[in-house]
């Protein structure tokens, strides 16, 4: 990773345009895999202390374990506690981590008025619930906050709820200012990983000389394209209007022909609900009886195998994103008895896998953490031979979308090469550092007895 050029460094422009605001363009062509540049956070928290404001009013003991008293200044040491309590409290902030980095971004400008002037630079959504929340910061904590002009605390209130990232090895999130000039796609060119403080973007397609460089800014992996959209509008402020959203087939939303057997309708935007295979478009009432069972699976999601095959009714295809968020939860969040039926098992993950290739086909981080949990079921259901092929295309997409001489890809290689034969292998390699919520369901699962069906 030291190798690898930061944002100065790299072949990358930024340019300023007066309805996007600042971008950055490639300044070379890059190839999928590529990683353009790397960033270390401006400004990072996690939210061990999160529990502990329950327990203890102690400022010390709120500390994470690379903080010190002096990341805070005096004037909010002594109303720590109720300070963080009510910034979480805040629907604007909500996040323990956020709340700190905030406090510290505070704490910067009391020490250097021209500290921020990066961070001062970055564009916020949601002003007025930003304003509204410095108003009252200023008035319940005066002492630590009317030093701050309210203009000031407003934006870096809005551009840490805006811009922040996850980051997921330390519990917590952090601010890239470098990162945050990237501009938002639903089909985007890059990707961003974080290890630790450090995040890098790797190109995950071809890149010409002068192509704005773009990320997904919501992750929004298998969504359909209006809540894509609503999405960016409620927590950036735009209305996306990318390829993806403006001209492509919403790809989410599977419906079965009811014209020909094999054919599967899609909304296009300027067309309507029509099938790929006949290229006959859906009438109202179709249209109406589609809609009416979505707006009834939104409501509540079927919570077994078998009710994912009923919900369809006939309508829905297997690709629709509702009954694959369904599978999802059932795979990955509680489908503890299905670990005594590997059949079932094996199969509900086989349709998992089928229905993200068909609606996400290209490179997606997603994808690898998908792979990766297809590898573990397959070590579960003794398919040791398959665990292999699922941990050699984890890996194989998380060349592409992290690179492939990083923390993330190279651990996958560690599992391609020397794949896991057992349950308590899995539990062994995943338990120290990774500890994967999928697997301690699996394990509290050996204990229980009933079926789900």
């Amino acid at each position: 990773m030291e190798s690898i050029n930061t944002f100065d460094q790299a072949a990358v422009a930024t340019q300023s345009d007066a309805i996007k605001g600042r971008y950055v363009t490639a300044t070379k062509a890059f190839a999928p895999g590529d990683i353009v540049f790397k960033d270390e956070a401006f400004v990072y928290s996690t939210c061990d202390c999160e529990e502990l404001l329950d327990e203890t009013t102690d400022f010390t003991k709120l500390l994470d374990s690379n903080e010190d008293q002096t990341s805070y200044a005096r004037s909010m040491r002594k109303s720590f506690h109720k300070i963080l309590s009510a910034m979480i409290e805040m629907e604007i902030i909500s996040d323990v981590d956020r709340a700190k980095c905030i406090l510290k971004c505070i704490t910067m400008y009391i020490g250097d008025k021209n500290s921020l002037s990066n961070l001062l630079q970055l564009s916020y959504a949601n002003e007025p619930a930003c304003k509204a929340a410095a108003s009252t910061l200023r008035k319940d904590f005066p002492i630590a906050f009317q030093s701050i002009p309210l203009s000031v605390l407003t934006k870096i209130i809005g551009v840490l709820n805006t811009n922040s990232h996850e980051l997921e090895t330390l519990n917590g999130t952090g601010l890239f200012l470098s990162a945050c000039l990237m501009e938002h796609n639903c089909a985007p060119n890059c990707s961003f990983t974080t290890n630790e403080t450090t995040l890098w973007v790797t190109a995950i397609r071809p890149i010409a000389i002068g192509e704005p460089l773009s990320i997904d800014y919501g992750n929004m992996f298998y969504r359909p394209t209006s809540e894509r959209q609503a999405t960016m509008l409620e927590g950036y402020g735009f209305e996306c209007t990318c390829v993806a959203c403006t001209e492509l087939p919403d790809l989410a939303r599977a419906f079965i022909c009811p014209n020909c057997p094999s054919g599967i309708v899609h909304l296009f935007p300027k067309e309507g609900y029509k099938c790929l295979q006949c290229q006959k478009l859906m009438n109202q009432k179709q249209i109406d009886q589609v809609c009416a069972l979505e707006k009834e699976l939104q409501e509540e999601l079927p919570d077994t195998l078998e009710g994912v095959g009923q919900a369809a009714k006939g309508l829905l295809h297997q690709h629709h994103y509702l009954l694959f968020w369904a599978l999802d939860a059932l795979g990955l969040r509680g489908a503890q008895a299905l670990v005594h039926n590997v059949t079932k098992l094996a199969h509900m993950w086989d349709r998992i896998i089928t229905s993200i290739e068909y609606v996400v086909p290209g490179a997606h981080h997603e994808k690898t953490i998908y792979y990766d949990q297809l590898a573990q079921v397959r070590v579960i259901t003794g398919d040791i031979g398959g665990a292999k092929q699922a941990y050699s295309k984890a890996y194989e997409i998380s060349c592409i979308v992290s690179g492939a001489n990083t923390p993330p890809t190279l651990a996958l290689k560690e599992l391609v090469d020397d794949v896991p034969k057992s349950r308590d292998e899995l539990v062994e390699r995943y338990g120290t550092g990774h500890e994967d919520e999928y697997m301690e369901e699996m394990e509290e699962s050996d204990e229980e007895d009933e079926d789900m069906d």
